[in-house]
């Protein structure tokens, strides 16, 4: 729903280069260090988590919180 929203706003055109341009960034991730990949965090979710076209509501920013909490812990060499 939000791409067909969005596609309303900007071309589709826009939006593949962004597809593009992400691609590149995700195939250069694992010569990263602590970098937290979560661009699929959202593939599957049906619920409203956005206020406009690209912008998290709570709801979107608390999973993407939720899903960073959850990689710094499993990181964590200590836990109690």
């Amino acid at each position: 729903i939000r791409k067909l929203f969005s596609y309303m706003i900007y071309p589709k055109i826009f939006w593949d280069s962004f597809d593009q341009f992400y691609s590149k960034v995700r195939s250069d991730l694992p010569n990263y260090q602590n970098v937290i990949d979560i661009s699929n965090l959202f593939s599957d979710n049906q619920q409203q988590i956005f206020i406009d076209h690209v912008h998290y509501n709570a709801k979107g920013q608390l999973i993407i919180a939720s899903e960073i909490r959850k990689n710094i812990y499993e990181s964590l060499p200590c836990k109690k």
